[in-house]
Protein backbone atom coordinates (compact mmCIF):
# COMPACT_ATOMS: atom_id res chain seq x y z
CA UNK A 1 0.00 0.00 0.00
CA UNK A 2 1.32 3.37 -1.37
CA UNK A 3 2.37 5.57 1.68
CA UNK A 4 0.11 8.41 2.31
CA UNK A 5 1.35 11.73 1.29
CA UNK A 6 0.96 14.53 4.05
CA UNK A 7 0.75 17.86 3.21
CA UNK A 8 -0.64 21.15 5.34
CA UNK A 9 -4.34 20.32 4.61
CA UNK A 10 -3.28 17.24 6.72
CA UNK A 11 -1.95 19.09 9.28
CA UNK A 12 -4.00 19.42 12.82
CA UNK A 13 -2.14 21.68 15.21
CA UNK A 14 -2.89 23.49 18.62
CA UNK A 15 -1.53 24.92 21.48
CA UNK A 16 -1.88 23.08 25.01
CA UNK A 17 -0.65 22.56 29.09
CA UNK A 18 -2.42 19.40 28.80
CA UNK A 19 0.22 16.43 28.60
CA UNK A 20 -2.29 14.06 27.20
CA UNK A 21 -2.85 16.18 24.48
CA UNK A 22 1.08 15.93 23.65
CA UNK A 23 1.93 12.66 23.51
CA UNK A 24 3.14 11.23 19.95
CA UNK A 25 2.83 15.08 18.48
CA UNK A 26 5.95 17.43 17.59
CA UNK A 27 6.81 20.47 19.13
CA UNK A 28 6.32 23.68 16.61
CA UNK A 29 8.05 26.14 17.84
CA UNK A 30 10.94 25.91 20.72
CA UNK A 31 9.86 26.06 23.96
CA UNK A 32 12.26 28.63 26.04
CA UNK A 33 12.59 29.24 29.97
CA UNK A 34 12.57 32.68 30.54
CA UNK A 35 13.53 34.77 33.67
CA UNK A 36 14.67 37.67 35.42
CA UNK A 37 18.02 38.49 36.81
CA UNK A 38 18.77 41.23 39.66
CA UNK A 39 22.62 42.39 39.29
CA UNK A 40 24.25 45.70 41.28
CA UNK A 41 25.83 47.91 38.50
CA UNK A 42 29.66 48.15 40.19
CA UNK A 43 29.85 51.85 39.13
CA UNK A 44 27.01 53.20 39.67
CA UNK A 45 25.60 50.92 42.76
CA UNK A 46 21.88 50.84 41.18
CA UNK A 47 19.83 47.76 40.89
CA UNK A 48 19.81 46.40 37.33
CA UNK A 49 17.36 43.58 35.84
CA UNK A 50 18.70 41.38 33.09
CA UNK A 51 16.53 39.31 31.19
CA UNK A 52 17.85 35.60 30.57
CA UNK A 53 16.17 32.50 28.91
CA UNK A 54 16.99 28.97 28.67
CA UNK A 55 16.30 26.41 25.40
CA UNK A 56 14.24 23.35 27.24
CA UNK A 57 12.94 22.13 23.59
CA UNK A 58 13.99 22.31 20.26
CA UNK A 59 11.75 22.44 17.72
CA UNK A 60 10.83 18.94 15.70
CA UNK A 61 10.94 17.28 18.99
CA UNK A 62 8.89 14.05 19.10
CA UNK A 63 7.06 13.83 22.68
CA UNK A 64 7.31 10.23 23.42
CA UNK A 65 6.62 8.41 26.83
CA UNK A 66 9.85 9.97 28.33
CA UNK A 67 9.96 13.41 27.18
CA UNK A 68 5.98 13.96 28.37
CA UNK A 69 7.54 13.09 31.64
CA UNK A 70 9.72 16.07 31.60
CA UNK A 71 7.55 18.17 30.08
CA UNK A 72 4.93 17.56 32.60
CA UNK A 73 7.73 18.22 35.24
CA UNK A 74 8.68 21.48 33.74
CA UNK A 75 4.87 22.00 33.72
CA UNK A 76 4.48 21.59 37.85
CA UNK A 77 7.47 23.46 38.68
CA UNK A 78 6.96 26.54 36.79
CA UNK A 79 9.61 26.59 34.65
CA UNK A 80 6.86 25.69 31.56
CA UNK A 81 3.95 29.05 31.88
CA UNK A 82 2.80 29.37 28.45
CA UNK A 83 0.89 26.98 26.07
CA UNK A 84 3.27 24.55 23.68
CA UNK A 85 2.50 24.65 20.34
CA UNK A 86 2.78 20.82 18.97
CA UNK A 87 1.46 19.37 15.58
CA UNK A 88 1.02 15.57 14.23
CA UNK A 89 3.47 16.90 11.47
CA UNK A 90 7.31 16.92 12.07
CA UNK A 91 7.96 20.58 10.59
CA UNK A 92 11.31 21.50 11.18
CA UNK A 93 11.99 23.99 8.03
CA UNK A 94 10.73 27.78 8.07
CA UNK A 95 10.78 30.88 5.85
CA UNK A 96 13.10 33.30 7.47
CA UNK A 97 11.55 36.91 7.66
CA UNK A 98 13.01 39.33 5.22
CA UNK A 99 11.65 43.42 5.87
CA UNK A 100 14.23 44.93 3.47
CA UNK A 101 12.20 45.77 -0.04
CA UNK A 102 14.74 45.15 -3.26
CA UNK A 103 13.77 44.77 -6.94
CA UNK A 104 11.39 42.06 -8.88
CA UNK A 105 10.62 41.77 -11.92
CA UNK A 106 7.37 40.10 -13.07
CA UNK A 107 5.38 39.53 -16.02
CA UNK A 108 1.05 39.56 -16.51
CA UNK A 109 -0.65 39.02 -19.44
CA UNK A 110 -3.25 42.03 -18.98
CA UNK A 111 -6.09 43.61 -21.76
CA UNK A 112 -4.05 41.05 -24.14
CA UNK A 113 -0.83 41.64 -24.15
CA UNK A 114 2.19 40.78 -21.67
CA UNK A 115 3.37 43.46 -19.73
CA UNK A 116 7.04 43.84 -18.00
CA UNK A 117 6.75 45.11 -14.35
CA UNK A 118 9.56 46.25 -12.20
CA UNK A 119 8.80 46.91 -8.50
CA UNK A 120 9.72 46.66 -5.04
CA UNK A 121 9.09 44.01 -2.69
CA UNK A 122 10.50 42.25 0.58
CA UNK A 123 9.39 38.30 -0.81
CA UNK A 124 7.91 36.72 -3.48
CA UNK A 125 4.49 36.34 -1.74
CA UNK A 126 5.04 40.32 -0.97
CA UNK A 127 5.69 41.13 -4.18
CA UNK A 128 3.20 39.35 -5.87
CA UNK A 129 0.38 40.95 -3.38
CA UNK A 130 1.92 44.37 -4.44
CA UNK A 131 1.71 43.28 -8.64
CA UNK A 132 -2.30 42.15 -8.01
CA UNK A 133 -3.27 44.94 -6.30
CA UNK A 134 -1.78 47.44 -8.42
CA UNK A 135 -2.48 45.52 -11.23
CA UNK A 136 -6.48 45.25 -10.28
CA UNK A 137 -6.44 49.34 -9.60
CA UNK A 138 -5.04 50.34 -13.25
CA UNK A 139 -5.74 47.90 -15.95
CA UNK A 140 -9.16 47.04 -16.97
CA UNK A 141 -10.66 42.57 -17.06
CA UNK A 142 -9.21 39.08 -16.13
CA UNK A 143 -5.08 38.76 -16.04
CA UNK A 144 -2.61 36.06 -14.97
CA UNK A 145 0.53 36.54 -13.69
CA UNK A 146 3.37 34.68 -15.88
CA UNK A 147 6.52 35.25 -14.61
CA UNK A 148 7.87 36.55 -10.72
CA UNK A 149 11.42 37.05 -10.18
CA UNK A 150 14.18 38.84 -8.30
CA UNK A 151 15.53 41.75 -10.53
CA UNK A 152 19.14 42.48 -10.03
CA UNK A 153 19.91 44.01 -6.64
CA UNK A 154 19.70 48.20 -7.94
CA UNK A 155 18.07 51.81 -7.43
CA UNK A 156 15.24 52.41 -9.10
CA UNK A 157 14.89 55.92 -10.35
CA UNK A 158 12.39 57.65 -12.62
CA UNK A 159 12.51 60.84 -14.35
CA UNK A 160 9.72 63.17 -12.92
CA UNK A 161 10.18 66.23 -15.66
CA UNK A 162 7.29 66.83 -18.03
CA UNK A 163 7.52 66.94 -22.01
CA UNK A 164 7.18 70.76 -22.22
CA UNK A 165 9.98 71.04 -19.62
CA UNK A 166 12.66 68.85 -22.09
CA UNK A 167 15.22 70.58 -23.19
CA UNK A 168 14.91 73.45 -21.12
CA UNK A 169 17.55 75.49 -19.25
CA UNK A 170 16.81 74.15 -16.05
CA UNK A 171 19.45 71.48 -16.24
CA UNK A 172 21.96 72.90 -17.45
CA UNK A 173 21.67 75.76 -14.70
CA UNK A 174 21.77 72.94 -11.85
CA UNK A 175 24.76 71.33 -13.63
CA UNK A 176 26.52 74.66 -13.65
CA UNK A 177 25.54 74.89 -10.44
CA UNK A 178 23.65 78.36 -10.51
CA UNK A 179 20.80 76.77 -9.35
CA UNK A 180 20.45 74.35 -5.51
CA UNK A 181 19.58 70.99 -5.68
CA UNK A 182 15.98 71.65 -3.74
CA UNK A 183 15.04 74.51 -6.15
CA UNK A 184 16.11 71.78 -9.34
CA UNK A 185 13.74 69.44 -7.81
CA UNK A 186 11.10 71.64 -6.97
CA UNK A 187 11.19 73.43 -10.77
CA UNK A 188 11.74 69.71 -12.15
CA UNK A 189 8.51 68.09 -10.83
CA UNK A 190 6.37 71.46 -11.72
CA UNK A 191 3.11 70.38 -13.90
CA UNK A 192 4.44 66.56 -14.30
CA UNK A 193 1.33 64.52 -13.34
CA UNK A 194 -1.21 63.56 -15.18
CA UNK A 195 -4.52 62.12 -14.32
CA UNK A 196 -3.72 59.12 -12.46
CA UNK A 197 -0.91 61.25 -10.76
CA UNK A 198 1.95 59.36 -12.85
CA UNK A 199 4.73 61.12 -14.92
CA UNK A 200 3.71 61.51 -18.46
CA UNK A 201 5.69 58.62 -19.92
CA UNK A 202 5.84 59.43 -23.53
CA UNK A 203 9.19 58.68 -25.19
CA UNK A 204 10.92 57.50 -21.81
CA UNK A 205 12.45 54.07 -21.63
CA UNK A 206 14.06 51.87 -19.16
CA UNK A 207 17.91 52.39 -18.72
CA UNK A 208 19.90 50.33 -16.70
CA UNK A 209 23.47 51.31 -15.83
CA UNK A 210 26.03 50.13 -14.21
CA UNK A 211 28.31 52.35 -12.79
CA UNK A 212 31.75 53.03 -10.95
CA UNK A 213 30.96 56.13 -8.65
CA UNK A 214 34.22 57.58 -7.73
CA UNK A 215 34.19 60.18 -5.00
CA UNK A 216 35.76 63.25 -3.17
CA UNK A 217 35.36 65.33 -0.21
CA UNK A 218 36.66 68.20 1.29
CA UNK A 219 38.92 66.85 3.21
CA UNK A 220 40.54 65.31 -0.32
CA UNK A 221 39.44 62.02 0.78
CA UNK A 222 38.65 60.24 -2.44
CA UNK A 223 37.29 56.36 -3.20
CA UNK A 224 35.19 54.75 -5.65
CA UNK A 225 32.38 51.49 -5.60
CA UNK A 226 30.59 50.34 -8.31
CA UNK A 227 26.24 50.39 -8.11
CA UNK A 228 23.42 49.90 -10.83
CA UNK A 229 20.81 51.90 -11.50
CA UNK A 230 17.62 51.35 -13.34
CA UNK A 231 16.40 54.78 -14.33
CA UNK A 232 12.71 55.44 -16.46
CA UNK A 233 13.72 58.16 -18.75
CA UNK A 234 14.85 59.51 -22.74
CA UNK A 235 18.21 58.61 -22.85
CA UNK A 236 21.35 57.84 -20.79
CA UNK A 237 22.73 61.37 -20.42
CA UNK A 238 19.45 62.42 -18.51
CA UNK A 239 20.05 59.11 -16.51
CA UNK A 240 23.38 60.28 -15.86
CA UNK A 241 22.03 63.60 -14.49
CA UNK A 242 19.27 61.87 -12.54
CA UNK A 243 21.13 59.67 -10.78
CA UNK A 244 23.69 62.36 -10.01
CA UNK A 245 20.69 64.04 -8.09
CA UNK A 246 19.83 60.96 -6.45
CA UNK A 247 23.29 61.12 -4.86
CA UNK A 248 23.48 64.73 -3.80
CA UNK A 249 20.29 64.49 -2.28
CA UNK A 250 20.92 61.13 -0.41
CA UNK A 251 24.41 63.50 0.68
CA UNK A 252 22.20 65.89 1.80
CA UNK A 253 20.05 63.40 3.92
CA UNK A 254 23.19 62.11 5.67
CA UNK A 255 24.55 65.27 6.34
CA UNK A 256 21.45 66.17 8.09
CA UNK A 257 21.13 62.88 10.27
CA UNK A 258 24.33 63.64 11.38
CA UNK A 259 24.33 67.09 12.33
CA UNK A 260 21.03 66.28 14.38
CA UNK A 261 23.16 63.45 16.34
CA UNK A 262 25.93 66.36 16.85
CA UNK A 263 27.86 64.46 14.37
CA UNK A 264 30.42 65.86 11.56
CA UNK A 265 29.85 64.56 8.12
CA UNK A 266 31.91 65.60 4.91
CA UNK A 267 29.83 66.11 2.26
CA UNK A 268 31.13 64.09 -1.26
CA UNK A 269 31.24 65.12 -4.80
CA UNK A 270 30.54 62.65 -7.41
CA UNK A 271 31.73 61.45 -10.39
CA UNK A 272 30.64 58.93 -12.44
CA UNK A 273 31.65 56.12 -15.26
CA UNK A 274 30.09 54.15 -17.18
CA UNK A 275 30.79 50.69 -17.39
CA UNK A 276 27.47 49.33 -19.00
CA UNK A 277 24.59 51.28 -20.22
CA UNK A 278 21.53 50.05 -22.53
CA UNK A 279 17.53 50.01 -22.15
CA UNK A 280 15.93 46.57 -20.84
CA UNK A 281 12.33 45.52 -21.81
CA UNK A 282 10.27 46.95 -18.64
CA UNK A 283 6.71 48.21 -19.36
CA UNK A 284 5.53 49.79 -15.77
CA UNK A 285 7.32 50.50 -12.66
CA UNK A 286 5.21 50.19 -9.80
CA UNK A 287 6.25 52.82 -7.17
CA UNK A 288 8.08 52.12 -4.01
CA UNK A 289 5.65 54.05 -2.24
CA UNK A 290 2.98 51.55 -2.93
CA UNK A 291 5.17 48.72 -1.72
CA UNK A 292 5.42 50.43 1.12
CA UNK A 293 2.42 50.15 2.49
CA UNK A 294 2.71 45.90 2.02
CA UNK A 295 6.11 46.91 3.79
CA UNK A 296 5.22 45.09 7.67
CA UNK A 297 2.99 41.97 6.01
Amino acid sequence: MAKKIETRKDEIRYKTLEPSQMLNKYICKRVVKKWTEEFIDEDTGEKVNVERSQTLYERGTVINKETLARIQFDIEAGEITEPIEVSNQNRTGYEFENESLFPWAAKVAVEERNVKFLLYGSSIDNALTVLRDYVELHYNGGFTILEAKEFNKCIILTDRLSDKMKGSDIDAEYLKGNIDFETYIETREKDTSDIDGESKDEGKKFYQLELTIQWKNKDDEEGEYNAEFVVHTFDVDRALLIINAYLVATEAKRKMERAEKNEEYLERTFHLLIEKAAPIPVGRYIPKEFSLAYQSE
